[in-house]
């Protein structure tokens, strides 16, 4: 990917300091953001903050596409083999920039040679969760309860491989409990479901919940990153909580097609 090129694509993204520098490249045609999860998910909260900057940055209209599946997969795999000339982006995720190349293995549509990064958007903590009916209120009671009944409770995540799916089997690594994983193609169908009390344990990375939380509609648990979040400061840790070992934290990133110049 030219300098010129990562330098228009990072400047909204960046210190104010460098986005005042004028880039050699401008695109010439409205530019697509594909997101590899359905709307209202993380990712695509954090593509959509983006848009409005990098529009106003670039000159032209930055437009998020949803196209789901596969733990973000499918997204990646578009933009990897896509136009390389800048108007087509991902919204990258630590799955399918990091977890789903181990998980996958040879049916990995894509490499890590084939995607670019241009920069760094946002990290965040997830959240372990239960529908407010569960006789739960603190992880370890969520782990007790699922003791006393294997393999009868369900824990949704937004899609295999994802950062979500890794932090419930680390539960469950760190337990020695049984939960079924339920995936999904997104945050928004799992919470539903969860919400709705066909599903009993959810992980959602905290921006895409937080609503939920705070309302009541889910009774949080306890946040995945060492320290608490001021979003939620009342929520603990899961150290806190007597696990250490499940510890999580989420990133979000732009890239572009590793052969773009």
């Amino acid at each position: 990917m030219s300098l010129s090129r990562r330098a228009a694509l990072l400047a909204p993204l960046a210190l104010p300091g460098l986005a005042a520098a004028q880039p050699a490249w401008s695109p010439s045609r409205p530019i697509r953001l594909i997101v590899g999860f359905t709307p209202a998910g993380t990712t695509d909260i954090a593509a959509r903050i983006i848009t409005e900057p990098l529009s106003q940055r670039l000159g032209q209209q930055v437009v998020v596409e949803n196209r789901p599946g596969a733990g973000g997969n499918i997204g990646g795999d578009l933009v990897a083999k896509g136009e390389p000339d800048g108007h087509t982006l991902l919204m990258q995720t630590i799955s399918g920039g990091a977890i789903n190349y181990q998980l996958y293995g040879p049916r990995m549509p894509y490499r890590p040679e084939e995607l670019s990064g241009v920069s760094l958007v946002t990290r965040v903590p997830n959240a372990i969760f239960v529908n407010p009916n569960v006789q739960a209120r603190t992880l370890m009671e969520l782990v007790e309860l699922a003791r006393r009944n294997p393999g009868r409770m369900n824990i949704g995540s937004s899609g295999v491989g994802t950062s979500l799916h890794m932090t419930g089997e680390l539960l469950k690594l760190a337990t020695g409990i049984d939960l079924t994983h339920v995936p999904f193609r997104g945050a928004g169908p799992m919470m539903q479901e969860i919400i709705a009390g066909r599903i009993e344990v959810g992980v959602d990375n905290l921006p895409s919940v937080i609503g939920h939380l705070r309302e009541g509609r889910l009774r949080p648990l306890a946040v995945t990153t060492p320290t608490r979040t001021p979003a939620m400061p009342d929520v603990p840790t899961t150290a806190e909580a007597g696990l250490p070992a499940v510890e999580a934290t989420a990133w979000f990133g732009v890239q572009v097609s590793s052969r773009t110049t």
